[in-house]
């Protein structure tokens, strides 16, 4: 089995642990995909002096503090350098819609939580 493959295989498998355990993180499963993760994720942004809404911003918080998943595993999972995820996360480049899709399938969230769409927020009333 090739590095590559590996990481991928280790990002899935921290994915999908937390999934069985029925705890995502700090989060039952209840819990997420929900107004609690949501406020956590506007408070994180909000705390690193993040103002405009990022999926990219999104993801990496979601990689590094719930599910421990390292950039070369994420990307290796998804195909691409390691480099390309800070790119993403430090909204250096635009993240391509499909990998956006792959990401949010892996992490079982809508991409409206991904984007923190805020007319998805005000209809949840979270802002």
């Amino acid at each position: 089995m090739d590095n590559s493959l590996r990481l991928a295989h280790v990002a899935l498998h921290k994915v999908h642990l937390c999934f069985k355990n029925e705890m995502i993180g700090e989060y039952t499963i209840t819990e997420w995909d929900n107004k609690k993760l949501i406020d956590d994720l506007l408070y994180n942004q909000e705390r690193i002096g993040v103002f405009k809404h990022s999926a990219g911003n999104t993801i990496k918080y979601i990689r590094k503090h719930i599910f421990e998943i390292t950039q070369e595993e994420l990307g290796a999972y998804l195909g691409v350098e390691r480099n390309t995820i800070s790119a993403w996360e430090n909204g250096e480049n635009n993240i391509p819609s499909n990998k956006l899709i792959e990401i949010a399938d892996l992490f079982k969230l809508s991409m409206d939580v991904i984007c923190l769409r805020e007319d998805y927020l005000a209809e949840r009333g979270v802002i």
